[in-house]
């Protein structure tokens, strides 16, 4: 049966006034500024089968991508992981990963010279006494404790708002602490005002198990790095870790030490496990923890405190931050007391003026830390505080 040709897509072409209302607008999808003037492709008509480039382009490689295959391969890497949100179900394998996780930690924790000279002590003091190991214990936690804690408070002093002694030409990573709804909204908010192109980070999310919504969000917002800078500019690496939450909302108290001691031992392989291959950086620990409030942030930064104790870690790696929820107005979190309580933040930011007067002058107050950019003051002495 002989068929008529079909006429050109220009011979049938509609006005350019109508043809123009069924252009995709991606200048805001994956063009950047210079490039708005560039022609736009045209969207697929009925008789046309589904164009997943044109259609989908997020997805779908876009010029540039090259620059950027290492965050192209996390994102691919990432959404095969949507299904570990849930927490695994107790059996026999659980059971034996946690255990081999403890005797990670414990060969860790043994593992620097000066705990060795601890441990000499400790089987020094045994033999004038069964109390002499725990006085021991006691004296070196108070002692190291107190020592980090002067490091810290000199660093703040001499630094100022960033106390950072880090050197530059070694690449670390920075763990950041998702809550769930809220808290999570607030750190997209401040990592997307504080993202700088083109230079080699890794980001790595620590999202509690069963937070789907705080998936959903991280995910959406790794993908818009790349419609943002992904054409021109080097955006990083990411990945995404899972932990049980310490307390679960209404859980009794009695069982919370429990659950808090899992949680502790899944944090501490979080911070002390390397990024995996597709990433910017080889580094095992986190050069830096942010947290912004939730019951969590708390444990990661005493996860931290704990490392720079036993000699892991140098007393000036591993920066901590945390900034008090938006939605603290007047008082300090539950989190932020024991955080301030503890001194286990290297930096300690509120973000309204009525919480100021509750700062020493190591913390400081930023003027709407998550909304716009603030003013980044040290809090005043107590001496020259109003009334």
């Amino acid at each position: 049966m002989d068929t008529q040709p079909q006429p050109s897509r220009e011979g049938q072409g509609n006005p350019q006034n109508e043809r123009d209302k069924k252009f995709i607008d991606l200048s805001s999808i994956c063009l950047t500024q210079d490039d708005i003037d560039l022609p736009l492709p045209l969207t697929p008509t009925e008789e046309e089968p589904y164009s997943p480039i044109v259609d989908d382009p997020v997805t779908q490689p876009i010029s540039g991508t090259s620059l950027n295959e290492e965050h192209r391969l996390c994102l691919a890497e990432m959404e095969s992981a949507r299904d570990k949100t849930d927490p695994p179900p107790l059996s026999q394998k659980v059971v034996l990963d946690f255990l081999l996780a403890v005797w990670d930690l414990v060969v860790l924790f043994l593992s620097p010279g000066p705990v060795h000279g601890l441990i000499a002590m400790l089987i020094a003091a045994f033999w004038i006494s069964w109390l002499g190991p725990f006085a021991v214990i006691i004296a070196f936690i108070l002692t190291r404790h107190w020592l980090v804690i002067s490091t810290r408070h000199s660093h703040a002093a001499t630094y100022g708002a960033w106390p950072s002694t880090m050197d530059a030409s070694c690449p670390h990573y920075s763990l950041i602490v998702c809550g769930s709804g809220g808290h999570t909204g607030e750190m997209i908010r401040m990592v997307e005002r504080s993202i700088r192109p083109d230079e080699l980070s890794h980001r790595r999310w620590a999202i509690g198990y069963g937070d789907q919504m705080s998936y959903d969000k991280v995910m959406e917002f790794e993908h818009s790095l790349v419609r943002k800078f992904g054409q021109r500019h080097k955006i990083g690496t990411f990945d995404i870790e899972f932990f049980h939450r310490p307390r679960a909302v209404h859980q009794s108290w009695l069982t919370t030490p429990f659950t808090a001691l899992v949680s502790l031992v899944e944090i501490f392989k979080i911070m002390t496990t390397a990024p995996g291959r597709h990433t910017a950086t080889g580094s095992r620990y986190p050069g830096v923890v942010a947290t912004d409030g939730p019951g969590a942030g708390f444990m990661f930064l005493l996860a931290a405190h704990w490392l720079k104790m036993t000699f892991v870690v140098p007393d000036d790696f591993v920066k901590t931050i945390f900034v008090e929820s938006w939605a603290r107005v007047k008082s300090l979190s539950m989190s932020g007391k024991l955080i301030k309580h503890f001194t286990l933040a290297d930096v300690f930011i509120v973000q309204y003026e009525g919480i100021l007067r509750r700062l020493s002058p190591n913390e400081y107050y930023n003027r709407n830390f998550v909304v716009m950019p603030g003013l980044h003051n040290r809090a005043p002495k107590r001496g020259n505080r109003a009334s």
